[in-house]
């Protein structure tokens, strides 16, 4: 049997190596980044001895030192599958599959603890996968198994924060980044976990404090300075709020951003020229800030308007002094733009000089089909309870439709499904198609939606896009606001500067819908009076509320 073989080396010259001597040299070279050389001798080593778990391991390492990942994973398996005790072949294969695969790297981390591993990364990447699958508990329990096994970590200590506030136990989560603090009193990325904490918990003083230091630190980091604009906004500093809220385009609106080559409108009057307006966000953005589009008009602007298919016609029955055209645009048919969430900031706008909702006329042909459709004496309330999925707070915002079964029993109410998407099919799986009639199939877009909606009494919704054009319309909404609420709500009251039809039911703990659905079903039987002169039902909820 062989016990050597020949390798190649960069001069040219022929060497007799054993395995042993080839294995130490190609780790020599991996240590000193020359892969290309640790690759030449690790393949003679696999070919030689194809078996051997460290020279699968060795090549592996080298592979993906040099972008094979898939080779790598490929080698990397054979080791575990060569080695299945150690803990180094499992951590290293999931160390290369977590880019590409992270739900198979899972299993392959969990062993490598399971077999002993001490080493940081191996807890700290598997956290930090678990939470991007929203596995919150089994992250915390990685985090919590990483003290005994390597320490306290600062890095594990930034994931078991994360962990703990998306669970609502900020407190916790807080105690976390007081931590990280100490250990690194001036690390900008544990300060803005901090200040968004500190932010969510309404202690915004403390949270302006905290990411104020952390912009000074780092003045060109994107997220501190945005965290900085929530913080700010939802404490109503809207001037220094919508200056810092620029930052959104270096961070998470960066693919977003629109490159034309016309510049950014800096609000100077238009004298009759085109501007391009775009939606950046959610549809419910969108229509809030639809509200901006008059003045940009009163300034001489010849308005282009860019929105989702499903906004357009919506869009059309805005009332503006200029006309309104689709955004199908030449790129040189437009002089200047500018996304919609950056009017508040153009035009200075304050807590006092909101601009009023905009105003749409829905043509009288659509109302008059709806109101057929919805023809009856009881009054009617609207009912939505979740938003897209895909919204980064939705699991907080939106709750399932048998949060709502106490709602259905009031008497005297009729109710209606104005959900749309995946969750409105929960209206049959829970057994409740025959108490709530279901609109989605008439939704087909927000004009249809806001149609149906001039027919309804009151809107009782999570905050979603349809809570948005509800208070547009002026109709009565009473919105279910998450215990960590988005800026545009503010802190420690119960109406809305943006919307005053609009009544807000806030949690009081995270996770705590139950006793917000308590204090709606209060309210709902002596929400409605009959009109003086008309007879139609209305709402009869003065502003302010008093929850």
């Amino acid at each position: 049997m062989k016990t050597a073989f020949r390798v190649r080396d960069s001069s040219g010259r022929l060497r007799q190596l054993s395995l042993e001597e080839a294995l130490a040299e190609a780790s020599r070279n991996l240590a000193d980044g020359e892969h290309a050389n640790a690759l030449v001798i690790l393949d003679k080593a696999v070919r030689f001895a194809p078996f051997n778990a460290e020279a699968r391991h060795l090549l592996g390492h080298a592979q993906a030192n040099t972008g094979s990942l898939e080779e790598a994973a490929y080698n990397l398996r054979k080791a575990a599958d060569a080695d299945p005790n150690s803990a180094a072949y499992r951590a290293s294969l999931a160390h290369v599959l977590m880019p590409a695969y992270p739900s198979e790297a899972v299993p392959h981390f969990l062993a490598a603890i399971v077999l002993g591993s001490s080493n940081p990364h191996v807890f700290g990447n598997l956290a930090s996968i678990l939470l991007d699958l929203r596995r919150e508990e089994d992250a915390l329990k990685v985090c919590e198994l990483s003290l005994p096994a390597c320490g306290e970590q600062f890095d594990i200590l930034g994931s078991r924060s994360l962990a703990l506030l998306r669970l609502g136990r900020h407190d916790e989560a807080l105690a976390c980044c007081r931590r990280q603090r100490e250990l690194r009193p001036d690390d900008v990325k544990a300060l803005c976990n901090m200040g968004n904490i500190l932010g969510e918990l309404g202690r915004l003083a403390e949270s302006e404090e905290v990411l104020t230091h952390a912009c000074l630190l780092d003045p060109h980091n994107g997220v501190a300075h945005c965290n900085l604009a929530q913080t700010l906004l939802l404490g109503g500093q809207y001037r220094q709020g919508f200056r810092e809220y620029e930052w959104r385009w270096s961070t998470v609106m960066r693919d977003q951003r629109r490159n034309f080559i016309q510049p950014l409108w800096d609000g100077s009057f238009l004298e009759g020229k085109h501007i391009l307006l775009h939606a950046e966000q959610g549809a419910g953005d969108t229509i809030q800030f639809a509200r901006y589009l008059p003045l940009v008009a009163k300034l001489g602007g010849r308005i282009a308007l860019e929105v989702p298919p499903s906004l357009e016609r919506l869009l059309t029955w805005l009332q503006v002094e200029q006309e309104v055209t689709p955004a199908a645009l030449p790129d040189g048919g437009f002089v200047t733009h500018c996304p919609l969430l950056s009017l508040p900031l153009i035009f200075g706008t304050e807590l006092e000089s909101i601009p009023p909702p905009a105003c749409f006329t829905i043509p009288a042909a659509i109302r008059e089909c709806w109101a057929q459709r919805l023809a009856g004496g009881r009054p009617k309330v609207g009912l939505v309870w979740a938003g897209r999925p895909e919204h980064t707070n939705d699991r907080y915002r939106s709750l399932p439709l048998r949060a709502f079964l106490p709602l259905t029993n009031v008497n005297d109410v009729e109710f209606f499904s104005l959900q749309v998407g995946s969750p409105a099919q929960e209206l049959r799986s829970e057994g409740l198609a025959h108490r709530i009639r279901d609109l989605s199939p008439f939704l087909t877009d927000f004009a249809e939606t806001a149609a149906a909606l001039s027919c309804m009494d009151l809107l009782i919704s999570a905050d979603t896009a349809v809570a948005h054009l509800a208070g547009t319309l002026g109709k009565p909404v009473w919105m279910l606001t998450p215990f960590a609420p988005d800026w545009r709500w503010l802190l420690n009251r119960n109406d809305s500067p943006w919307y005053p039809s609009m009544r807000l039911f806030r949690q009081k703990t995270p996770g705590g819908w139950e006793p917000v659905i308590g204090r709606i079903l209060a309210a709902l039987p002596t929400a409605f009076r009959t009109g003086a002169n008309t007879g139609v039902p209305q709402c009869g909820c003065p502003f302010p509320f008093s929850l």
